[in-house]
């Protein structure tokens, strides 16, 4: 707000020099400002995102899903944590909702495809990547050059992971593709029959042909 007043008060001075304004006009102006600055103050800025809300977890859930890393995932997820709040909880998270709730499915397909030891492995990859990125910002020129040369080689497997992934889900969309088509023309060959079955459905004449 103080800021805003001095500003002003430059204003009217530099008005009344260059363009012959009266000065009094915009001492006015600042005068009102003082008077309402209730009116005029900044809102406060909300209050910080809390990346465990944001992703739906709390504490108990945070410590449960850590017990299904190694200690060595572990160590590095800290010091991901200190550096990145958002990425810690978001690969908390991964490993959360892809091994604890099979009703997803992505869930599913991970436990009958049996690919739980792989998708483990990119998770892995994904925390030891980033902890390296975290090292290299605070690294010498010739850590550097060692964490880059480690960080190609991760990537370069975890690229063929998720690829594999990648080649397993086209897999999945053709086999349900395929079902789809056939389902399309078993439906188009029986087009009369499921019309009359409606028919039947709709005025009732079906009541008395149930089983049961």
């Amino acid at each position: 707000m103080k800021k805003i007043i001095l500003l002003l008060i430059f204003a009217a001075n530099l008005a009344a020099q260059n363009y012959h304004v009266k000065s009094d006009d915009f001492i006015g102006l600042a005068d009102s400002v003082i008077k309402n600055q209730k009116y005029l103050a900044v809102p406060k800025p909300p209050d910080p995102i809390n990346p465990l809300e944001l992703f739906g977890m709390n504490e108990k859930d945070e410590n449960k899903t850590l017990k299904n890393f190694s200690e060595k995932e572990i160590m590095l997820l800290k010091e991901i944590k200190e550096a990145d709040k958002m990425k810690y909880y978001e690969l908390l998270n991964r490993k959360r909702f892809r091994f604890s709730f099979p009703e997803f499915i992505d869930a599913e397909r991970l436990i009958r495809k049996n690919d739980e030891e792989r998708e483990n492995k990119i998770i892995g990859l994904e925390i030891e990547t980033e902890a390296l990125a975290i090292q290299y910002k605070s690294a010498s020129e010739s850590q550097k050059e060692k964490i880059k040369s480690d960080l190609k080689s991760k990537l370069n497997i975890l690229f063929d992971l998720k690829e594999e992934d990648r080649k397993n889900e086209v897999q999945d969309l053709e086999k349900r593709l395929k079902e789809l088509k056939s389902a399309l023309e078993t439906r188009k060959r029986n087009k009369d029959e499921i019309v009359n079955r409606r028919i039947r459905e709709i005025t009732g004449e079906n009541k008395y042909l149930k089983w049961d």
